[in-house]
């Protein structure tokens, strides 16, 4: 990946990171997401609402940015696991509001396994910045 590139791309994920941190903290510290309680669930839902809005600026800009001229395939592996990741929380944060907690708790571990592979990819296509904002 040619260095004005990456360089953008890491705008791009700084503004996910700073967004992400301005969110502030998940604010049920005592939730277990493996035996939800439904009834914080949807209180829950409308706290990640901000998390899909954030992933879908997220991945519009890096979208935006097009394709690298080297390192594509790096660059493809890191948007479509950014994809994947945003689909997982749209759908965790859709049950819930509607509090199906068998949903919400699949989508939780499916969610941390694909917020892994974003990192990786991110770390793959040398931007560290895109990886410390996934695991934010």
């Amino acid at each position: 990946m040619d260095p004005a590139f990456r360089s953008s791309a890491a705008k791009v994920c700084s503004e996910a990171l700073a967004a992400k941190r301005a969110q502030g903290a998940f604010p049920f510290p005592s939730f277990n997401p493996t035996k939800p309680d439904l009834s914080r669930l949807p209180a829950i839902g409308r706290f990640e609402a901000r998390t899909v809005t954030i992933y879908r600026r997220w991945l519009g800009g890096m979208q935006a940015l097009g394709e690298p001229s080297r390192g594509r395939s790096e660059w493809r592996a890191l948007v479509t696991a950014l994809h994947d990741n945003l689909v997982t929380i749209a759908q965790q944060q859709r049950a819930g509001i509607d509090s199906d907690g068998k949903t919400f708790t699949k989508d939780y571990f499916q969610g941390n396994a694909i917020q892994k592979n974003l990192e990786d990819h991110s770390a793959a296509a040398g931007l560290k910045t895109c990886a410390q904002a996934a695991a934010a």
